[in-house]
C-alpha cells in the first residue's frame, strides 16, 4: 500500500502573506493546495510592479509548469490566507511510478489536462487583449 504522505508530502501550514514559490527560482516540486487560498503574480513592465494572474482554491495544483518543463518558476505564489499545502517533488513522482504505475499515469494525465485547460484560457485572454 502506498503512503500518500511519502508521495505527496506531509501537509505544511503556510501563514497568510508567506511566499510559497518564487518567480525565477528552481522548480523542484509542485504544490497541492489542501486548504486556504493562494495567488500567483508575475513581474509587470518596469515601474508597474507585480500583476496578479491567478487565484487558487483547495484542490488546485500549482507550480506544475516549471516542474514538468524543467524551467525556473514562471510566477511568484503567496498564501492569501493561512493555507495547507503538500509538496510533490520530482523524486516522489518517480517513487510513485515505481510503486503504482497506474496511479502515476492517472496523476500525470490529470496534470496534462490541467496544463491544456490553462493554455486554452491564456490563449483566449491573449486574443481579447489583442482585439
Amino acid at each position: 500500500m502506498i503512503c500518500i504522505a511519502r508521495i505527496f508530502g506531509a501537509p505544511e501550514t503556510v501563514p497568510a502573506g508567506a511566499q510559497v514559490l518564487g518567480q525565477g527560482e528552481e522548480s523542484d516540486c509542485l504544490i497541492l493546495l489542501q486548504r486556504g487560498r493562494l495567488s500567483a503574480s508575475v513581474d509587470g513592465p518596469p515601474g508597474e510592479g507585480r500583476m496578479r494572474v491567478a487565484t487558487f482554491l483547495p484542490g488546485a495544483v500549482v507550480g506544475e509548469i516549471g516542474l514538468y518543463a524543467g524551467t525556473p518558476r514562471t510566477a511568484t505564489v503567496v498564501a492569501d490566507v493561512e493555507s495547507v499545502v503538500r509538496k510533490v517533488t520530482r523524486d516522489s513522482l518517480e517513487r510513485l511510478s515505481e510503486a503504482d504505475p497506474a496511479l502515476a499515469r492517472d496523476f500525470h494525465a490529470m496534470v496534462a489536462g490541467l496544463l491544456a485547460r490553462r493554455l486554452t484560457r491564456t490563449t483566449a485572454l491573449l486574443r481579447e487583449v489583442n482585439r
